[in-house]
Order: C-alpha cells, then sequence, then structure tokens
C-alpha cells in the first residue's frame, strides 16, 4: 500500500536573446529541481505528502546586461498533502492543499520587515527569502455518493492570485469554484453519462477593477449498442460576466463572453481470427461570441475532423494505420485551415519483446491564402528485456516549407528538425 516517487533533473535550459534573428522566444536561466511523493492506501482510502524544490542558476545567462527588471533569477518551494477517506459503504471525502513559497528575485537586496511577518527559520534554511517572495495557498475539496450506477459529488476549489509552481509549465490561479458533478450508467451499463454544473469566480483579493463571473456547465455521454459499435458525445457552455467593484469603472473594460463547445465521436471495431480492424472517427465544434464593449471580433469559430483506421494481423502481430485530419479557424478578419493525411506501419517481435512503429503525415496549412506543406516522420522502438528491464527510442524528423511570405503572414519560415531520445526503464 505504500508508494513513493522521487526525481531530479533540469527542467528549464538557458536561453538568451539572439540578436541575428527575429526570434521571440522567451529569455530563461537553466533550471534545475528536485520533487518527490510519498503515499499510503488504496483506492477508497488514501493520503500522501509531495514537494518540489526549484530554483534557477543566476550565472547561466548574463541577465545584468538585459537592464530588464523582469529577466531575473526565481526559487521555488511547494508542499502539499491530500488524500481520500471512504465511510458508510458509499459516500467519500476527498481533498488536497499545497501552499507554495516563491522568490521572484533572489538577488535582490530588500529584506522582509522581520517586526510585521515572522518568516520560520525552517524556510529560510531551504530557500532563498526576501522582500519578492510570496506565500501562496491552493486547495480543493469535495464529498461525493457513489453506488452501482450513480454517483454524485460537490466540490469546492480555491487558488489564490498569486499561486505559482515551478512544477507546472502553466498554473491558473485567481479563481474559486463551486462544481456539482453527477455520473450515470444505464440501458444495462451500455450508456454512461457524466456532466458538471457551476460557478466560478476571480478577483479574491479585491485588488482588481472588476469581478468576473463564470457559469461551468458540461455533459459527456457514451453509448454502446454492440460489442462493435459505439459513440462518444459531448456538450460544454462556459460564460464570463464582470461585476463592477469599483466606483469609477470603465465600461470599455469589462468582458462578457460565452463558449460553447460540442464533439461527435463515432467508433466501430471489428474482431476475426485472422485480424482486427478499428475505425474512430472524431468531429469538434467550437463558437466563441464575444459581447465586450471594445471587441472586434464578436464570434471565434473553430471546427476541427479527423478520421483514423487501423488494422492488426493477429499472427504476425503486423499493423497498418492511416488517417485524415482537417481543421479550421474563423476569427472574423481571416479564415486559416489545415489539411493533412499519415500512414503508420507496426511489428513485434521476438514473441513481443521487441516493438517498432514508423509513422508519416504530411499536412499542408494554410494562413491568409498562403500555404505551407508540413512534412513528419516519426519512429519508435521498444525493447523488453524482462519484467523489470526495458529500453526504447524515439526518432522525429520535420520539414517546413514556409517561406518568408509564410513568415509575414503568420507562419513559420522554412525550416527542418531532428530530435532523438533513449530511455532504459527499471520496474521493481
Amino acid at each position: 500500500k505504500f508508494y513513493v516517487g522521487l526525481m531530479y533533473g533540469r527542467l528549464n535550459r538557458a536561453v538568451t536573446a539572439n540578436q541575428n534573428t527575429s526570434s521571440l522566444q522567451a529569455i530563461s536561466f537553466s533550471r534545475k529541481g528536485i520533487a518527490g511523493k510519498i503515499g499510503y492506501g488504496n483506492d477508497t482510502t488514501n493520503i500522501s505528502l509531495s514537494f518540489i524544490k526549484a530554483k534557477d542558476d543566476p550565472t547561466s545567462i548574463d541577465y545584468k546586461s538585459l537592464d530588464s527588471n523582469y529577466v531575473v533569477p526565481a526559487e521555488n518551494l511547494v508542499i502539499s498533502m491530500g488524500g481520500k477517506l471512504g465511510f458508510l459503504k458509499h459516500f467519500f471525502a476527498e481533498g488536497d492543499v499545497g501552499v507554495s513559497a516563491y522568490t521572484k528575485n533572489m538577488q535582490t537586496s530588500a529584506v522582509i520587515d522581520s517586526s510585521e511577518i515572522k518568516v520560520p527559520s525552517l524556510l529560510t534554511s531551504v530557500m532563498t527569502i526576501n522582500a519578492s517572495s510570496e506565500l501562496n495557498k491552493a486547495y480543493r475539496a469535495s464529498i461525493g455518493y457513489n453506488i452501482q450506477k450513480f454517483g454524485l459529488n460537490l466540490q469546492y476549489r480555491r487558488i489564490d492570485p498569486n499561486f505559482q509552481s515551478m512544477g507546472a509549465y502553466f498554473f491558473q490561479n485567481d479563481l474559486e469554484n463551486y462544481t456539482l458533478n453527477p455520473n450515470a450508467t444505464l440501458w444495462k451499463n451500455k450508456l454512461r453519462l457524466s456532466g458538471s454544473l457551476g460557478i466560478q469566480r476571480d478577483n479574491l483579493s479585491n485588488q482588481k477593477q472588476a469581478t468576473a463571473k463564470r457559469i461551468i456547465s458540461s455533459l459527456t455521454a457514451s453509448v454502446n449498442f454492440n460489442k462493435n459499435f459505439g459513440l462518444s458525445l459531448g456538450y460544454s457552455n462556459y460564460s464570463t460576466n464582470q461585476t463592477p467593484v469599483v466606483v469609477r469603472f470603465r465600461d470599455s473594460l469589462k468582458v462578457a463572453q460565452a463558449t460553447q463547445n460540442f464533439n461527435f465521436t463515432p467508433r466501430y471495431s471489428l474482431t476475426h481470427t485472422k485480424a482486427s480492424h478499428v475505425f474512430v472517427v472524431s468531429l469538434n465544434y467550437l463558437k466563441l461570441n464575444d459581447f465586450s464593449v471594445l471587441s472586434t471580433q464578436r464570434a471565434m469559430n473553430s471546427a476541427n475532423a479527423f478520421a483514423n483506421y487501423q488494422v492488426v494481423f493477429t499472427k504476425s502481430q503486423f499493423s497498418l494505420s492511416t488517417g485524415l485530419t482537417y481543421s479550421e479557424l474563423h476569427t472574423g478578419t481571416a479564415i486559416s485551415d489545415n489539411k493533412g493525411i499519415n500512414f503508420g506501419v507496426g511489428k513485434t517481435f521476438l514473441k513481443n519483446k521487441l516493438q517498432l512503429r514508423l509513422t508519416t503525415s504530411l499536412i499542408q496549412s494554410r494562413v491568409k491564402s498562403i500555404s505551407n506543406p508540413l512534412l513528419t516522420q516519426s519512429f519508435v522502438g521498444t525493447y523488453k528485456i524482462n519484467t523489470h528491464h526495458s529500453f526504447s527510442l524515439n526518432f522525429n524528423y520535420l520539414n517546413n516549407q514556409g517561406t518568408k511570405e509564410t513568415a509575414l503572414n503568420g507562419g513559420y519560415p522554412k525550416y527542418s528538425e531532428m530530435r532523438a531520445d533513449f530511455a532504459y526503464n527499471f520496474n521493481f
């Protein structure tokens, strides 16, 4: 019932400004970090503790010559605890809380006034604490009820406005929401329904000129008509409205938006003694209506579709796959789209110990009537020595046939890249 995990490594590489190109890649320090997690329990009752400690290397780039207050080395420590408790057979309660100490500038000489804020000595012994340091919290709690064919849970979530973690590339903060999440299984277990309905707000510290409130709602359904054919349906509707919290509030700053998302995914599989076939189609449509006063684009629509087919021959374990993709984006001022086709072959050897797969795809993108072909190829190989040891190799090649005209219209110029990684895995 015990589980433990540990990692150490580089989270960001050092990136400096390149005066010879028009690259807009953000300047960053070399960042290394260590993280760990330990827990005890099972699916119904458990508890866990985790942490991450990361910091930038001030010597990795010459940031002082950049004359910018935004490019400074930072440091972060996050500690979190979570768990789940099952009780009265069908009820459960779960939640987690995280505390983040984030120092935005390790090199500043400004210190915290100890007469107003008492900083624990334990914290100062493991990381740099100064006037740029902040302590913020994030927590989530829910209580629910589950039986064989029905479930319901009520969840509360809150993330402080300036909560940050170097363990995530993107972290949404300054929000509080309440959601009600039902789910049900019907029609002799062939139909599964799940949904969510709630409200969300920001401006938790009342430092913004307006508070944005959102209605959060979604519904998904999955049905298996028989052992071969099934489909999934999904719909979500999110809206945002701002309420002024100050007397003098410009209507031009007010934000009012509504987003609707539809998806439809039928699937068909057929299994014989000689081969198995899988065919999947997915359609997705997203619509954004912007009612903000100064918005120049009242509506933004995007549509995505793909169709994939794969066949696996049972005796030889040889597989073939092909697929078509299409996406289109309407922004009111421009239309862009992507059309693509892909092919793949795979084979297993040595009694399934060695698995190889090669995939090729060609995508034709169009931005403002300017076309741009993109070719990608990937190779994946995995060799399993035994239950404890295995190796894997991934190789990717990308060739973009863009032009200067493509770059001027929001695309990428002509370039190619190769990427490979090799891994050894040990399971115990």
